[in-house]
């Protein structure tokens, strides 16, 4: 038995010691410098090498005999050399690329290079449209690109201006704010439907048909102006031909906010932007005792959408001394400039603060998951 255990202690070192014999570097230095490095299959290396790889000028031996003497870039034949059969007989003399024979000449070699980047490029190009489509299903406008606004991107917006008011006075400036804002988007590639001095009816079916077009697009922006109350911590929208003698008249009377919500968040993917210029002073006096003055606050209540007011919460927006309302006519300033939407809004609170010395203060609800641009450079 011990004999037997003899045996097999001897033959399992004289395996594993011909194992570690056979693949060692066996002459000079086979990590950064010269030397001879021989595998377990009586492979044989002898030139350069940089980091345990062969790299630089060296000679490779197959165990058929045959070999390559030339160029190496980490481990693979790279450059200039000559390959030869396991006869002697040259097999490829001339250039190589990662282990491949691409010419005869240095040409040869440059264009084969060339058309290799321009493959990987475009793979790459490939590759990164592929996640930027993926990330403008699950994050909206998240990549910046030359042009007024990203390619391919799908705009749309709603834009409603109510002023003529039957039952509760004129406004000055709603109806021109509305048109502002409409060229300004059109300019920035949206798809506007337009509505000014807007019945009931009248907004209902704009907000239908904008609710369609939203389902195809990428960017869907729905901006008011105009008359806008709050009852019971919920927000209305006034159509030019509100008739309202009761509170609950509201109900039947006015456009919900949550509507509106509800018809552009409905479809997952995109952004959503709300801009309400809506907070001007409570025109309704016959059941002023049951509203509250300016909007309350409305929490962007889906993942991807942003909901901007035209000044904080309880308060009311100044329609303006010139032809434009303050906030209206400075946030179009501002949506023509190349900046994030963050920062759209945050110069535009800046400059409406200092124009009604801090009487109007603008505000917003965010839950953005993405970076956008209304213009981009």
């Amino acid at each position: 038995m011990k004999n037997v255990l003899y045996i097999l202690f001897v033959s399992l070192f004289w395996i594993t010691s011909s194992a570690a014999y056979a693949q060692r570097c066996v002459m000079g230095n086979c990590e950064n410098g010269k030397g001879t490095y021989i595998w377990a299959d009586k492979s044989r290396y002898d030139g350069e090498f940089v980091d345990g790889e062969p790299h630089g000028k060296g000679r490779f031996v197959w165990p058929d005999g045959s070999k390559y003497d030339g160029e190496w870039d980490t481990g693979y034949m790279h450059g200039k050399g000559i390959l030869y059969d396991a006869t002697g007989k040259v097999e490829s003399d001339g250039y190589f690329y990662d282990d491949d024979f691409v010419g005869k000449t240095l040409q040869d070699w440059e264009a084969y290079e060339a058309n290799l980047a321009k493959q990987q490029e475009e793979e790459q190009a490939k590759a990164q449209q592929a996640q930027q489509n993926q990330q403008t299903q699950e994050n909206t406008g998240t990549v910046q690109v030359s042009g007024a606004h990203k390619k391919n991107e799908k705009r749309v917006a709603l834009v409603i201006g109510n002023a003529a008011y039957a039952s509760g006075g004129v406004l000055k400036n709603p109806v021109n704010d509305a048109n502002l804002m409409a060229q300004t988007l059109k300019d920035l590639g949206f798809d506007v439907i337009k509505r000014t001095d807007a019945g009931l009816d009248s907004m209902r079916r704009a907000v239908r048909d904008f609710s369609k077009k939203a389902a195809e697009a990428d960017v869907v922006l729905f901006y008011y102006a105009g008359h806008g109350v709050q009852i019971d911590g919920v927000n209305y929208l006034l159509p030019i031909d509100a008739k309202m003698e009761e509170k609950d008249d509201v109900k039947y009377e006015t456009l919900e906010v949550n509507f509106v919500l509800s018809e552009v968040q409905k479809y997952q993917g995109k952004l959503n932007i709300i801009i309400l210029d809506a907070c001007r002073n409570d025109p309704f006096k016959a059941w002023e005792r049951g509203g509250n003055r300016g909007f309350a606050v409305v929490p962007a209540q889906a993942s991807g959408t942003l909901i901007a007011f035209a000044t904080s919460e309880g308060a009311t927006a100044a329609d303006g001394d010139g032809s434009n309302g303050v906030y209206t006519e400075e946030l179009v300033k501002q949506m023509a400039k190349a900046q994030r939407i963050e920062d759209v809004f945050i110069e535009t609170r800046n400059a409406v603060e200092q124009r009604t010395k801090g009487q109007q203060s603008p505000q917003e609800w965010s839950k953005m998951r993405g970076k956008f641009f209304f213009k981009y450079e």
